[in-house]
């Protein structure tokens, strides 16, 4: 009888424990079903610095109402930020982070206003004037190289190396025309022309010496 009874009794008690189970199993399967939740698709994105990019592009799963904090994300400095998600379903209400960093990894783009230097044949001239007719796409550094001759007007190859905050480094190209800010004095006698000032570099194509 005690043997039975015991039996019984342990019987009940895994009986008990498996409810128990089936009802921490449905209650938590049920809270998983109302309660509001969000799935991102990357955790901790990285962003290129001064694009534009929308935080609801990263929400890649959810079951229910989503809405960003910002939906355009700051991104004009690099850093890490985040931006918090509310999510509603019915009753229930949660929040979420995404927290994304702000790299700036593109080099700056270098431009020529126009490929015509001006001298002063009386003056020191420098590599340095031929950087006022460059421009950056953003703030930096640059610094030039070239075959320029001080003596001579003409054709010059400059080579510009520009170099960002952030690091980035370009480089470029271009053709610039050397000329005299003062046009030469040509005297002229017979068939004889002489050059008694300047020296424009195309004068010596178009005049002809008796």
């Amino acid at each position: 009888m005690d043997y039975m009874k015991k039996k019984k009794r342990k019987l009940r008690k895994s009986i008990m424990l498996i409810c128990i189970f089936l009802i921490v199993f449905i209650a938590g399967s049920a809270l998983f079903v109302l309660l509001p939740y969000i799935r991102f698709t990357e955790n901790n994105p990285v962003l290129e610095r001064a694009n534009e990019y929308h935080a609801s592009d990263f929400v890649a799963k959810t079951n229910g109402d989503v809405t960003p904090e910002n939906n355009v994300l700051f991104t004009e400095e690099t850093g890490e930020y985040s931006v918090r998600f509310i999510v509603k379903k019915w009753i229930f209400s949660r929040e979420y982070d995404l927290i994304y960093r702000v790299e700036d990894t593109t080099p700056p783009k270098i431009s020529f206003k126009e490929s015509v230097v001006y001298r002063n044949p009386e003056e020191d001239f420098s590599t340095e004037e031929m950087k006022e007719n460059i421009t950056l796409s953003e703030e930096g550094t640059v610094s030039v190289e070239t075959d320029y001759n001080p003596l001579y007007s003409g054709y010059y190859t400059v080579k510009a190396t520009a170099e960002d905050r952030y690091g980035n480094v370009s480089e470029a190209s271009f053709d610039a025309v050397v000329k005299d800010e003062e046009p030469p004095v040509v005297f002229r006698t017979g068939n004889n022309t002489k050059i008694l000032k300047g020296s424009d570099f195309n004068l010596s194509d178009i005049l002809s010496y008796g």
